[in-house]
């Protein structure tokens, strides 16, 4: 698999029609996938490290690593696609359509959040060993 493809995958669009984009906009949907594949690993580093240190065990370690960093991912993309421009109009009043967006960035600031904490746990636990 060509690791453009793949990143092309990652930014969740149609590589079919990606393909026949010019070289910006393909650079563009590879930076995006490249953005959410550090995102994938992050949160790979920090589930990773949470269940090791609550189990001591390297296969739940890796196994809920791998499971919760592929949800939290798919579920940041669905709600950045669900913050992008509106393309269909919308009868709702303006102060239902902030709440709504308001409660997904909410939403967002928690995974980062959680996803944040054993990161910076684990930065903690080697900065200390490091200045000793």
């Amino acid at each position: 698999m060509n690791l453009g493809k793949f990143f092309c995958a990652l930014s969740g669009d149609d590589y079919n029609i990606i393909i026949e984009c010019n070289k910006k906009v393909k650079f563009r949907f590879i930076a995006i996938g490249v953005f959410v594949f550090l995102i994938l690993l992050l949160c790979f580093i920090s589930v990773f490290f949470a269940f090791f240190k609550l189990f001591k065990n390297n296969f739940l370690g890796i196994s809920m690593g791998l499971f919760f960093s592929y949800m939290i991912t798919n579920i940041y993309l669905l709600l950045l696609y669900t913050l992008t421009k509106k393309t269909l109009p919308s009868n709702a009043p303006k102060s239902v359509n902030y709440f709504s967006i308001f409660i997904r960035v909410v939403f967002i600031g928690l995974i980062a959040i959680v996803i944040s904490k054993p990161i910076e746990t684990m930065f903690t636990i080697v900065s200390s060993s490091f200045f000793k």
